[in-house]
């Protein structure tokens, strides 16, 4: 009798949903930031140089590392149903150099918010790749040494809703 308890028991306790490895299983699936976003994100960030601090910025982390996952990277945010990098912040990163049309930055086809305010990037263009970016609702480039002519391209960035250029200067 004691042992068709004990197997009634088992049974039992068998047949109940866990919650714990059901919240584990949710947890497994949320899905991570795709690895051609990541490596595109890197390959953004490392092609300019670290200059020095800009006095009301804070020095910038460095969570980016190749083989993490790019959604808990500093100041990037993907969509939690996709893994889509979706937001990039790079503001008062110090980053240095010129931003060139050829970039990775412009293979994130999700973004929609982009800010690299207090950056120098030694009065780059504003590419025509800006305007490539269809779910665009803010870009930020505050005193980030873009110059130059503004391309029409941006004109395609129908769900524009901020667009802050501050300092910019145009080509005379």
């Amino acid at each position: 009798m004691e042992r068709v308890l004990l197997l009634l028991i088992c049974f039992l306790l068998l047949s109940q949903p866990n919650n714990c490895s059901s919240s584990l299983s949710f947890n497994s699936s949320t899905p991570l930031c795709h690895s051609h976003q990541s490596s595109a994100l890197l390959h953004f960030r490392n092609s300019f140089s670290v200059g020095d601090s800009i006095s009301f910025c804070d020095p910038p982390k460095n969570s980016w590392k190749m083989g993490t996952d790019c959604c808990g990277w500093d100041g990037v945010t993907c969509d939690t149903m996709t893994g889509h990098v979706i937001a990039v912040d790079l503001s008062c990163s110090r980053l240095e150099g010129p931003i060139h049309p050829n970039s990775t930055l412009f293979s994130l086809r999700h973004l929609q918010r982009l800010n690299l305010a207090y950056n120098d990037f030694n009065n780059s263009a504003i590419s025509s790749k800006f305007g490539g970016f269809a779910n665009m609702t803010h870009l930020n480039l505050t005193e980030s040494s873009v110059a130059g002519n503004f391309p029409s391209e941006i004109s395609h960035l129908s769900k524009l809703v901020s667009l802050d250029l501050s300092e910019f200067w145009p080509k005379n």
